[in-house]
């Protein structure tokens, strides 16, 4: 993949981004200090954005950089989990199950301070 191919790729992540949170080019700039002609530009690929404009994106709205850099969503890691246990042997799956649980428990304990 080349430079022109990224940043087509990250612009059109962005742009999804956006229009998810149902902002227009100019809003979803002015909350980050930015132009909207640098985001329109941004979202066609004809501009690179930067690891410190990336940084604000992903602060400003509570995204992941895997959102912003691959359109890799929640949802998306989700879907991943639910097919690997999909595939998984049924008989397997009362092995797996409790653990499971009692990871995710403890992961949102950590997560929330609990």
């Amino acid at each position: 993949m080349d430079k022109s191919e990224i940043a087509l790729t990250i612009g059109k992540n962005i742009a999804n981004l956006r229009n998810s949170l149902g902002l227009t080019q100019a809003k979803f700039a002015e909350k980050l200090g930015l132009s909207p002609s640098f985001i329109s530009c941004v979202e066609r690929g004809k501009r690179s954005i930067g690891i410190e404009h990336v940084y604000a994106i992903a602060h400003e709205f509570g995204v992941s950089y895997d959102e912003i850099l691959a359109g890799q969503s929640p949802l998306d890691r989700t879907n991943i989990l639910y097919k690997a246990i999909q595939s998984c042997p049924p008989e397997l799956i009362p092995v797996i199950a409790e653990p499971t649980r009692s990871l995710i428990e403890g992961l949102t304990k950590v997560i929330n301070n609990d």
